[in-house]
């Protein structure tokens, strides 16, 4: 799953355990995975099976509330394969800009999630995760995208650390004469 970096910490936050799902394909695959582990004693993992999962069609509008973004299955990214995973796991999950807001739309609308931009979650009945922003949030998801950047990045920096030393050798050719 990939998210707009802006969105990442509300993502992870709105995936919950569900971010470190193992997800196969079937059920004998689960079974595989399983005795892999049981084997090489590697402790538990949580598995799913896509064609077990059930397909989610909600119709619930965005509220007219100033804070609100979106749903949160909208503003991920994923590919079509797993659509109806995140589907699931996202369904009726609205990121919001602050806990007032959240506070606000789930007091107006019954049965929805709401996740803040800092991953902060409230739900109508009063379930609340915050607190202070961990410095690894939001690193969880959209791993291929920050590899992707952090390359870029290091082509860029090399690029610029030849430039650099092209202008010292310039300027210490210039300096010797």
């Amino acid at each position: 799953v990939h998210a707009d970096e802006k969105y990442r910490t509300a993502i992870e936050a709105a995936l919950g355990d569900h971010a470190a799902l193992i997800v196969v394909e079937s059920a004998s695959e689960v079974e595989r995975g399983i005795s892999l582990l049981k084997e090489d004693q590697q402790g538990k993992a949580m598995f799913v099976c896509l064609d077990r999962i059930p397909r989610i069609s909600s119709h619930v509008r965005v509220p007219n509330i100033t804070g609100v973004i979106g749903w949160a299955a909208q503003l991920a990214r994923y590919e079509p394969l797993h659509a109806p995973l995140f589907r699931l796991i996202l369904d009726r999950v609205l990121v919001v800009e602050t806990v007032a807001v959240a506070a606000a739309v789930c007091a107006r609308i019954p049965g929805i999630r709401c996740v803040t931009l800092e991953g902060e979650i409230r739900t109508g009945v009063d379930i609340t995760r915050g607190g202070s922003r961990r410095q690894d949030e939001g690193g969880l998801i959209g791993k291929r995208q920050q590899i992707d950047d952090l390359d870029k990045e290091i082509v860029e920096l090399h690029e610029r650390i030849k430039s650099l030393e092209n202008e010292r050798a310039v300027m210490a050719t210039g300096h010797d004469a």
